[in-house]
């Protein structure tokens, strides 16, 4: 014998090389990948520019356009691709990403009529989420982004709502997203004035968590309550969003809260990020918003880890374009003011037989489209909407160890951040984005500036009723609150979406999707320019 061969158990295991994948199905659709050359962008830094307002075309074709809107509220993917600086000789085009609609209850199926599924009339304009490498294999982003979200700014009649508010976290040092006017055109016409808000994702982790062991990888989880029916990996898998998993931290917490007393700081200190917790309550009533993580959704968990290998969790702010809500504010801020009962009997019919929100009562009975609806609206909804926030134990935790940290930060915000302030900074956005505004058929100059006094005097207003500092909440609002989601929501369901999105959008997508999309986020200098001016009035976001 000439060669010795050795056995196959001498050799390493060799994993199979899977296919590359040729197609991609979305809504029962098989796309084919889109293997178009990757285009060589810019950064999120760009993107996130607060001194210009950035044009954005987006490419649909007709085919895909109906199937949009066909069943807007199925949030299904289709090709698209998207044109950054459009109309400029520095433009790039993006192929093979994915465009939707997006939105919950207030954005999306507020907007649509519950018999039809059509826009109801009710909102500006829809709000649309591209995914930069959808259709394809290479992780493709645009401008650094992984993913983009168009907001439509749906009954937000200020048009700045969102912009101000993002701005003042991340001037204030924490962690939240990047939002900016820019005007979006689909198809080559202009479809009207949005706001870009980055997604709460990696993209921006890396931005503020860098420095950690996972290099702003870290999990990312979803309105994750610490609750039995959350404490499990199907629940843990859905609403991860991004970066590494970490289900079996987020088992140990929920565990771990459980299993000691309300009063058990130490057990807080160790797990969360209490500070920053502080921070962001405090920034929601300096602002007067009241659709935050004390209605148990709008915030997120991410999953911070240090070089000793300890991993705190630190929240992250989501949704501001509901501050001036007079459908359903005052309800959800009496909500919001029991968080800080550390007293509560919990075990009350509230806490363990809550009600379902009256306006999917009639979901057993539903069918077709407004069985599918209502079935969409229950999944988005709250998890017992109609419960008091105190019920919870991580609410009662929260109350012992943090209350107390929030009303310290909330009177710090009050002189950094008055009134002064935030009408100073919404005149410069005002004043930017005027242009476009004109051209956008969506919304009268007329019903603009009424939006915006309004907001202006709501943000006066709002330190003097935020809920930690009154302290005070009502025990009895289960039937109020349910109405809130039911009558805003069912009354005006389906309303939105064609009006808001463009008279013509089943078109072409719409003559007013995006007019002023590209107002970007910040000057060069948006966290270091928080500066005071020769006037005296401080700027941020510059």
């Amino acid at each position: 014998m000439d060669a010795t061969w050795s056995s196959p158990s001498s050799y390493p295991a060799v994993e199979p090389t899977k296919p590359e994948r040729t197609f991609r199905v979305s809504g029962g659709i098989s796309y084919p990948i889109n293997k178009s050359p990757l285009v060589k962008g810019g950064t999120v830094q760009d993107v996130c520019l607060q001194s210009r307002i950035r044009k954005y075309n987006l490419e649909i074709s007709s085919t895909d356009l109906n199937t949009l809107n066909n069943d807007i509220s199925a949030e299904e993917y289709v090709p698209c691709s998207v044109t950054t600086d459009y109309g400029d000789y520095t433009s790039k085009t993006y192929r093979g990403a994915g465009c939707r609609y997006k939105g919950a209850v207030g954005s999306l199926l507020q907007c649509l009529d519950s018999k039809t599924g059509r826009p109801n009339g009710n909102c500006r304009k829809l709000s649309l989420k591209v995914d930069s490498n959808y259709f394809r294999n290479d992780k493709q982003k645009i401008d650094g982004m992984k993913k983009i979200n168009f907001h439509g700014m749906a009954v937000d009649k200020s048009l700045v709502s969102e912009r101000l508010v993002y701005n003042l976290f991340r001037d204030a040092g924490i962690a939240a997203s990047c939002a900016v006017h820019v005007e979006v055109y689909v198809n080559g016409k202009f479809d009207g004035l949005y706001t870009l808000v980055q997604p709460i994702g990696s993209d921006l982790a890396e931005e503020f968590y860098k420095d950690d062991v996972n290099k702003g990888n870290g999990a990312i989880y979803k309105d994750y309550f610490f609750r039995a029916s959350q404490a499990n990996i199907e629940w843990l898998e859905k609403h991860h969003t991004d970066g590494k998993k970490e289900h079996d931290f987020m088992l140990q917490v929920t565990q771990a809260i459980n299993s000691v007393a309300d009063s058990d700081c130490a057990t807080m200190n160790r797990y969360f990020d209490l500070d920053v917790f502080a921070k962001v309550t405090a920034m929601n009533e300096l602002v007067g918003q009241t659709d935050d993580w004390r209605i148990r959704h709008n915030f997120q968990w991410y999953v911070h880890e240090t070089a000793d290998g300890s991993k705190k969790l630190v929240m992250i702010p989501w949704d501001y374009d509901r501050l001036d809500d007079s459908q359903g504010g005052s309800v959800r801020k009496q909500i919001q003011a029991g968080w800080t009962q550390t007293n509560y009997n919990y075990n009350n019919q509230q806490c363990t037989n809550p009600q379902p929100d009256p306006s999917i009562q009639g979901l057993a009975y539903a069918r077709g489209i407004e069985k599918t609806l209502l079935q969409r609206k229950a999944d988005a909804l709250p998890i017992d909407a109609g419960s008091p926030i105190q019920c919870d134990k991580i609410t009662r935790m929260l109350a012992h160890c943090a209350a107390d940290k929030v009303r310290e930060q909330f009177t710090i915000y009050q002189v950094k951040y008055p009134s002064a302030v935030l009408d100073a900074n919404l005149d410069r956005y005002v004043a930017q984005v005027k242009p476009t505004v004109a051209k956008d058929n969506s919304i009268t100059d007329r019903e603009w500036q009424i939006g915006l006094q309004s907001l202006k005097s709501y943000l006066k207003n709002a330190p003097a009723t935020a809920p930690t500092k009154s302290g005070a909440a009502t025990t009895s609002y289960g039937n109020s609150f349910s109405s809130f989601f039911g009558n805003s929501f069912g009354n005006s369901f389906g309303n939105s979406f064609g009006n808001s999105f463009g008279n013509s959008f089943g078109n072409s997508f719409g003559n007013n999707f995006g007019n002023s999309f590209g107002n970007s986020f910040g000057g060069n200098s948006f966290g270091n320019s928080f500066g005071s001016p020769s006037g005296g009035m401080m700027f941020f976001g510059r």
